[in-house]
């Protein structure tokens, strides 16, 4: 996944292993690092995505749930959000749904969050009924440094060629020989023997 950022710099990347590609300006360098994927922290993300963003938590524990039958797991989060949540999802009193001319689409459905630490969040959807735009707009705390953010969905095929990258590590030393990040926070799914 590429992330195109709106001031101007060097596009983040995601792999489907959980490696995270960012650009170090002072070393004038990409840089990459092995984090969990949430597909690895089990249902820890989605609960923790689910209440930050303020959205229906069912829809997104039940794709996890059906993408684990599969040893499989949700890796980009936002990027995901188009493929589990629906407009049904938000016709409960958090949300009031407003018709806008949107995102290309002149019937898009727009949910507006009723909640005051929230102001003028939305969700919206096309007249398909796929996402179309997120925005999170948020007065809490916990979103001091970054309080709000728009995403944009598009819907046509493309690809993304990752960059070069020198390697970093978020555990030092020889601790990171011994320790597998990849097997995530459920190690023993990866090796059936290991109950």
């Amino acid at each position: 996944m590429r992330t195109e950022l709106a001031n101007g710099t060097k596009p983040v990347y995601h792999d489907d292993k959980g490696r995270f590609y960012a650009y170090n300006n002072d070393e004038n360098q990409y840089e990459s690092m092995v984090i969990l994927p949430s597909s690895s922290m089990g249902f820890m993300v989605a609960g923790l995505t689910t209440q930050m963003y303020k959205l229906p938590h069912q829809p997104y524990f039940d794709a996890l749930k059906a993408l684990d039958k599969v040893n499989s797991g949700l890796n980009f989060l936002v990027l995901e959000m188009a493929f589990v949540y629906q407009p049904e999802h938000f016709g409960d009193e958090y949300y009031s749904p407003v018709k806008v001319n949107g995102n290309g689409s002149g019937d898009c459905t727009r949910f507006v969050y009723n909640d005051p630490e929230y102001p003028g969040s939305y969700i919206q959807f096309d007249e398909q009924g796929r996402l179309d735009e997120f925005y999170i707009n948020a007065s809490a705390e916990k979103f001091k440094d970054n309080p709000s953010g728009k995403f944009v969905f598009t819907y046509n095929e493309c690809s993304v060629e990752l960059p070069d990258a020198v390697e970093q590590s978020m555990i030092p030393g020889p601790l990171n020989k011994i320790l597998n990040l990849e097997r995530g926070l459920e190690p023993w799914k990866h090796n059936k023997k290991d109950k």
